[in-house]
Parts: C-alpha cells; sequence; structure tokens
C-alpha cells in the first residue's frame, strides 16, 4: 500500500509540474506513467524494510526479540514450525510432549511422518528419536 501511495504521489505531482510548466499534455502523461514503472521497482526495498520494521514493532509488543528483520520474513514464510519447549537446553532432557495435525488435533500420522522424515534424513541422529521414533513404521513386520 505505501509503495502505491508514494509512486501515485510522485507521478501526479510530476504530472502537475508538467503542466504548469505548459508541457505538452500527452508528453507529460507519458513521462508521468514511464515515472511510475520506473519508480516501482527501486521502492521496493524501502517498502520491504518499513514492512519488516513495522513487524518486528508489533512482535515487540509481544514481548519477542528480533535481532534480524530477515528473520521476520523467514519466519512469515514458514509453513510448520516446530517449537522446543521442553527443556532440552537448560535441563538436557528429551521429552515428546505431543504431536498435533494442522487442525490441532492429536496425530499418529505426524509422528508416523517425523520418523519417515528422520529415516530419510542425513547427519547426525539425536537422542530424541532413538527414544520415541520406533525403528520399525507401525504394522510392519520386522
Amino acid at each position: 500500500m505505501l509503495i502505491l501511495k508514494l509512486t501515485l504521489f510522485l507521478t501526479l505531482f510530476v504530472l502537475l509540474a508538467h503542466l504548469v510548466a505548459h508541457r505538452p499534455a500527452m508528453e507529460s502523461f507519458l513521462f508521468a506513467v514511464a515515472l511510475a514503472v520506473g519508480l516501482t521497482p527501486e521502492l521496493l526495498p524501502m517498502v520491504m524494510t518499513v514492512t519488516l520494521a513495522r513487524g518486528a514493532q508489533r512482535m515487540a509488543k509481544r514481548q519477542v526479540i528480533v535481532k534480524r528483520l530477515s528473520a521476520i520474513h523467514d519466519l512469515g514464510a514458514m509453513d510448520t514450525l516446530c517449537v522446543d519447549k521442553t527443556g532440552t537446553l537448560t535441563e538436557a532432557k528429551i521429552t515428546l510432549a505431543a504431536h498435533f495435525d494442522p487442525a490441532g488435533r492429536p496425530s499418529d500420522r505426524v509422528l508416523e511422518l517425523a520418523r519417515l522424515n528422520s529415516a530419510f534424513q542425513t547427519g547426525i541422529h539425536s537422542r530424541w528419536m532413538r527414544r520415541y521414533l520406533p525403528r520399525q513404521p507401525p504394522g510392519s513386520s520386522a
């Protein structure tokens, strides 16, 4: 919305300035349109920064600290957020409290998909995977 308002204001200002200077109307209009087309990509970084800063202010009101503005963009682009509030970092305890589907209902399917994801990932296997995810999928014969 900000980019639209600013571009519209600058375009109308330039158009009126040209008309007041008694320039041809059609030439002034075409110049103003060309200015609007050229301004849009130039203003995008400014608009993104202002929008992310507003997001940081809104999050600060909810007592959330944001170190980098780009983190707000990353947070907004997420489909799934896995949160660790089990004391892993403070108490070195790993526990699985619950597993929910997108509708907020408990779901064994989510646990199965997490197990499959961990089975196909590369890297270090954590204690959580060994403790809470069975080695064989439920219903398979081992």
